[in-house]
C-alpha cells in the first residue's frame, strides 16, 4: 500500500571537512561546530562521510585497532545520536566498527585485492597492499540515528578496497531502512560499494551496476553513499567519459554552469569524479531504464541509432516538465553522495559532495547541488518532491 503525500522538499544537509588523522575527539568537536549553524527542525537528513572521526588511511589492523568503535556506544554513534536529538532529524556517519569476539578468531583478510592500485579517480584510496600478518579486527561501517537520538541501524561496507582488506570484514550486502516521509525507503552504501564488485573490473564505468540495480529492485526512494573518494587529479587518467561525454556535458549545462570557465570550474569542483558517480548510477536515469542497458553491449550503441530523434524529443519534454528539479513522474531516486576533503598520508580527497535527483528513464542525471572539492562546511539542499507514494508497514521511526 502507498500513502499519497503533498508536494514538499526533502531537506538534506551534507557535512564535508578534512578530519585530522586519529584525532577522534577533535574531529567530533569540529563536526558539531560545523553543525551548530543548522536550526533545529530545518532538515530531514544529515550526512557525514566515511570514517569521518578516525580518518581513513590506516596501514593495517594494528594501526586501526585503537580507533575501533562499538556500535551504538562509540564516539561516532554518540555524536550522531546527539546531533539527531538536537536537530530533530536523521543522521548518518561512517566509522570503523569493532567486531565482536566471535567474529575475529581464525579470520584473515580476503585475498581478492585489485591487481592495480593505480588511482583512476574512482577508488577510495590507492597504493595500498595487504600487510603480511594483518588480521580481521573490524568493519568499515555506518550508523543511522533518528530524531530523539535513538539508534536505527548499522551497515557494513560490502565492496572492500585494498586498504579496508588489511583490517575489515566485508558486509553481507546493501541495507535498506524504511523511514517516515519525506524520506521513505533509504538504501545505504559506503564509497567502494559504488564500484563494480569482483570479479568485475572495479575501475569500470559500465556494468555491473550493483547499487543502482538494487535501488530499482527494492523500489528505493533515497540512496546515500558515505565516501572517502580520492581527487581525480592525483594522477593522470582519462578526464572525459568517452561514452557519456555529451550526456554529462548536458548535465552540467542543465545545472546552470555552462558559462563557467572550464579551468576555474575544475579548480572548484572535481567534475570528473562527479561524472563517474553519475555514470555508475546509470540504471536510475538512462533512457529506457535498466532493461535497455542489458539489450546492448556498449553505451555508445545505446546512445546512437535510429531512435536519436525520438530520444531528443523525450529529453526536451522532460526538461520542460522538470522545472526546479521536480520529476515529471514519481519514478525517481534521490542520490546523496557525501565525500570528505583534505589530505591524509599523501592522499588527496575529492570533496565535491553532491545530490542528484535521478528521474527514471529521463536520459540524464539531474544535479541538485555540489560542494567544492576543497570546501569545508555544511551545505543544505532542498530536493523538490512531486506527489509520490511511500511504503507502509515496518517503518523505523
Amino acid at each position: 500500500m502507498y500513502q499519497s503525500q503533498e508536494a514538499q522538499e526533502l531537506r538534506i544537509a551534507l557535512v564535508q571537512f578534512s578530519p585530522k588523522f586519529g584525532q577522534v575527539e577533535a574531529n567530533a568537536r569540529r563536526a558539531k561546530e560545523l553543525c551548530s549553524t543548522i536550526e533545529p527542525g530545518t532538515i530531514d537528513l544529515l550526512c557525514f562521510p566515511e570514517m569521518i572521526l578516525s580518518g581513513y588511511v590506516f596501514e593495517d589492523s594494528n594501526e586501526i585497532s585503537p580507533f575501533l568503535e562499538l556500535p551504538q556506544v562509540g564516539p561516532t554513534s554518540q555524536m550522531c545520536a546527539s546531533l539527531a536529538r538536537g536537530l530533530r532529524c536523521y543522521v548518518l556517519a561512517g566509522y570503523p566498527e569493532q567486531l565482536s569476539d566471535r567474529e575475529i578468531p581464525g579470520q584473515s583478510p580476503d585475498s581478492q585485492i585489485p591487481q592495480s592500485a593505480e588511482n583512476t579517480g574512482i577508488s577510495d584510496v590507492t597504493d595500498a597492499v595487504s600487510t603480511p600478518g594483518s588480521s580481521i579486527v573490524g568493519a568499515n561501517s555506518a550508523v543511522l540515528c533518528g530524531p530523539n537520538g535513538y539508534f536505527i541501524g548499522n551497515y557494513r561496507k560490502t565492496n572492500l578496497f585494498a586498504t579496508d582488506r588489511t583490517w575489515a570484514k566485508a558486509g553481507s550486502g546493501f541495507a535498506s531502512f524504511v523511514l517516515p516521509p519525506p524520506i521513505g525507503r533509504l538504501t545505504l552504501g559506503i564509497c567502494m560499494d559504488l564500484n563494480a564488485q569482483p570479479p568485475a573490473d572495479w575501475k569500470t564505468r559500465g556494468p555491473p551496476y550493483e547499487v543502482a540495480e538494487y535501488a530499482l529492485e527494492e523500489d528505493v526512494d533515497v540512496v546515500v553513499m558515505l565516501n572517502a573518494w580520492l581527487d581525480s587529479r592525483v594522477k593522470h587518467y582519462e578526464s572525459k567519459l568517452s561514452d557519456d561525454g555529451e550526456v554529462m556535458k548536458k548535465m552540467k549545462v542543465d545545472w546552470g554552469k555552462e558559462e563557467e570557465n572550464e579551468k576555474d570550474f575544475g579548480d572548484i569542483f572535481d567534475w570528473t569524479t562527479v561524472e563517474f558517480w553519475a555514470s555508475r548510477l546509470k540504471p536510475l536515469w538512462v533512457q529506457g531504464g535498466v532493461s535497455s542497458l542489458r539489450q546492448h553491449d556498449t553505451i555508445q550503441a545505446r546512445l546512437s541509432g535510429s531512435n536519436n530523434s525520438a530520444k531528443g524529443q523525450k529529453e526536451s519534454k522532460d526538461e520542460e516538465e522538470m522545472q526546479g528539479g521536480v520529476c515529471a513522474s514519481d519514478r525517481r531516486t534521490i542520490v546523496v553522495i557525501c565525500n570528505r576533503t583534505g589530505e591524509e598520508k599523501g592522499q588527496t580527497f575529492a570533496g565535491s559532495s553532491a545530490i542528484f535527483n535521478m528521474c527514471h528513464s529521463s536520459g540524464m542525471p539531474r544535479i541538485v547541488g555540489i560542494m567544492g572539492r576543497r570546501e569545508e562546511g555544511v551545505r543544505s539542499f532542498g530536493v523538490p518532491l512531486t506527489l509520490r507514494g511511500y511504503k507502509t508497514g515496518p517503518i523505523l521511526c
